[in-house]
């Protein structure tokens, strides 16, 4: 999906500052792109950075030229970022929500409290832009990949991997491991990095771990816990679908 960028919007410079820090400590991959303190800030920040992720502060300053509420001014963009509400006042949860935002937290801003809310700013992002691409399940092909190839090893041997030959990707620590239709390849690159360079109308992050080729999934069936697994052809493993991730799976 490409490095994720983010926008706080933060009134108190020292609580913007915590809050970026923080974001970069849980996702490392993504980029605070700018600290902003007003609603002219926030205005011109959503025009020229184009966030994917805005965490805003709810109770942002009134200015004599920005009458409207944070939440319009982010609403009036062409192209909205997925927002976290973070705020003081508990009394503005049932706001958050009707404003349909990802998540709501309360200060003070907490890591795990965070770290949840990114996860499903996360998954609304995605899920969003599956959307935007025109991705469905339920076609029966999907659009061809990028060409080109990636590579990996199997034993001492360098195999050249054509994309559309993975079935799925699974994340293992550094490294991440390509099942193809003919056995497995490990490459050495993190899963974020390989995500960069395929075609993402072709392959679906369905887990933090896992991608998935759209072209080898056979079913979906939820297990005797309730989870999401994804059948892919010719394989007898199950793949878990992240909570993050069933945004996706809405409607089918």
């Amino acid at each position: 999906m490409g490095t994720i960028r983010v926008v706080v919007a933060e009134d108190d410079v020292d609580q913007a500052e915590g809050i970026a820090s923080l974001v970069s400590q849980l996702r490392p991959s993504w980029r605070v792109q700018e600290l902003v303190h007003d609603r002219a800030e926030l205005t011109r920040a959503l025009e020229e950075v184009v966030p994917d992720v805005l965490l805003l502060d709810i109770h942002m300053p009134e200015q004599p030229d920005h009458s409207r509420s944070v939440l319009e001014i982010v609403k009036a963009n062409t192209s909205p970022p997925v927002v976290i509400l973070i705020t003081g006042d508990p009394s503005q949860a049932l706001q958050a929500y009707e404003s349909a935002v990802a998540d709501y937290i309360v200060k003070p801003v907490r890591p795990a409290r965070l770290a949840q809310a990114l996860e499903r700013a996360e998954g609304v992002l995605y899920a969003r832009r599956a959307r935007q691409t025109g991705l469905s399940l339920m076609a029966k092909s999907a659009a061809p990949a990028a060409n080109l190839w990636l590579s990996g090893t199997r034993g001492r041997d360098v195999v050249m991997i054509e994309p559309m030959n993975i079935v799925y990707l699974q994340a293992e620590r550094k490294y991440t491991t390509a099942v193809l239709t003919d056995g497995h390849v490990l490459m050495r690159y993190g899963i974020t990095e390989i995500e960069a360079k395929l075609d993402m109308s072709a392959f679906l992050r369905i887990h933090r771990s896992t991608i998935v080729n759209l072209k080898r999934i056979d079913f979906l069936r939820r297990d005797e816990m309730g989870r999401l697994r994804i059948h892919m052809k010719g394989r007898p493993e199950g793949l878990i679908v992240s909570r993050t991730f069933e945004y996706v799976f809405k409607g089918i």
